[in-house]
């Protein structure tokens, strides 16, 4: 997420929250349910209208009710502009821009954004920032143009930017890591430079969606210049891995699909950078992931995800890929162990149905919750990013190479910054020989986190 981005959301998530929260004390508690079913006319729509939202987004999806709709009435607080009437195509939105990490420090600046994707100039956003720490300028620009036709769109993306970005190329949001970096020094993200241009060009329709991409970007190794938080306490990590130096040009690719009939979404990666793009560096980095949203009756949903991914021809730390973190193995520290290749799987048992309904206790209705819990198993072998020795493994990793892991989540759908975003309270610890202590991690993110999203939902 690029810092203006971020701080404009931030802006917008605030005022969500102050609407929700008011929304809320002007509601009454929830009272007691009766164990009888609700055989009223409003009591059988909600029902049809929970059967239809269940077929459209999986078992993960929440049952409706009030919580449901205002969770969408903050969503649309928080995203004004996707409603917007045609005749504000041209309007000027301004807005700050914030970020933290240890190797920018503060960053603060502020951006602008004008027009929408569809109509025909699209849209067009910048910003500028100073990081204080090191004392550079970043920013750019970015324009989109979006053309629908029945079922399919077309989006049309360039880009012109100097950005710090995470080493790990699926890295999830950074709006919580941020606010932890600052406040309590928890920053565990690597980070370099990227100088340079983007084109990125996408179909997408209910099925399918391919992705082209080229970029041109000079990549530079980032040093820790803030050290410090807001309450004192020493950043974690203090050093940062230094990315390889040069400019990359790079052509890369991206499968999303939804399997017909059956719950499955699948994805495909690809890029390529070489002496044929005229680049610095040599690779070849595949990725394939899976996962599957499985509805168990009206109160559980089963999720198993899985992934493989190899970097082969050459090797560049900003190219390789990461273990541990909320998104891959909750039990290790965000990406503490890294390699030429990456296996893992995970299965999930989630209750939909929130505990307190279940239970007939009374709650605000603005905090639905779900209970999962889950098991999960990963790998990484090859070169190791962080120079320690080369993990034993060829396709597969050595046995002794995967690491496992049990634990529970406590998740909190709050309808922004996208419909389908939790908030996940996991509890994490490891199992095998060896395994000891446990790990307590608060992330932002989506029920099948292993797999692309389709952008039209």
């Amino acid at each position: 997420m690029s810092a203006g981005k971020s701080a404009r959301m931030s802006a917008r998530v605030w005022g969500a929250a102050l609407a929700a929260l008011a929304l809320a004390c002007a509601a009454p508690a929830r009272a007691q349910q009766p164990d009888a079913p609700d055989t009223s006319a409003l009591g059988r729509y909600f029902d049809a209208l929970s059967d239809s939202s269940a077929a459209r987004f999986g078992g993960l999806a929440a049952p409706a009710d009030t919580a449901g709709l205002d969770s969408a009435r903050v969503y649309a607080i928080a995203h004004p502009a996707r409603w917007r009437s045609a005749r504000d195509g041209r309007h000027l939105e301004l807005g700050p821009v914030f970020d933290f990490n240890r190797v920018d420090g503060p960053v603060l600046g502020g951006g602008f954004s004008i027009g929408q994707p569809a109509r025909r100039l699209g849209r067009l956003s910048a910003d500028v920032a100073d990081a204080t720490g090191p004392n550079i300028a970043l920013g750019g620009a970015r324009w989109t143009r979006r053309l629908d036709r029945g079922d399919t769109r077309w989006e049309l993306r360039l880009r012109g930017a100097r950005k710090t970005e995470a080493i790990d190329r699926e890295q999830g949001e950074h709006g919580l890591a941020a606010i932890g970096a600052f406040l309590f020094g928890n920053d565990r993200t690597h980070y370099l430079q990227r100088d340079g241009a983007r084109v990125r060009l996408s179909r997408e329709g209910h099925v399918l969606r391919l992705v082209g991409q080229y970029r041109d970007e000079l990549e530079s190794a980032r040093a820790t210049t803030a050290t410090w938080s807001a309450f004192g306490r020493r950043a974690r990590l203090p050093y940062n891995l230094p990315a390889a130096n040069g400019r990359a040009r790079e052509l890369a690719g991206e499968l999303l699909w939804r399997v017909p009939g059956s719950p499955i979404v699948a994805q495909l990666q690809h890029a390529t950078s070489g002496e044929a793009l005229n680049s610095a560096f040599e690779y070849r980095r595949t990725r394939v992931s899976a996962g599957a949203d499985v509805a168990l009756g009206r109160t559980f949903a089963l999720v198993p995800q899985a992934e493989y991914g190899a970097l082969t021809t050459g090797f560049v730390p900003q190219a390789a890929f990461f273990l541990g973190g909320p998104h891959t193995l909750r039990s290790l520290p965000a990406d503490s162990l890294g390699g030429t290749r990456l296996a893992l799987a995970r299965l999930e048992l989630v209750l939909v149905r929130d505990p307190f309904d279940l239970l007939h206790l009374p709650h605000p209705i603005m905090f639905p919750v779900q209970l999962a819990a889950f098991a999960a198993a990963g790998a990484v072998w090859g070169r190791d990013p962080y120079g320690g020795p080369t993990r034993p493994g060829g396709d597969w990793p050595h046995a002794g190479g995967w690491r496992s892991e049990v634990g529970l989540s406590l998740m909190y759908q709050p309808g922004f910054p996208e419909p389908t975003t939790f908030v996940r309270f996991n509890w994490a610890a490891p199992v095998g020989p060896g395994a000891h202590g446990s790990k307590l991690t608060l992330a932002l993110t989506r029920g099948l986190d292993l797999v692309g999203v389709f952008e039209r939902e």
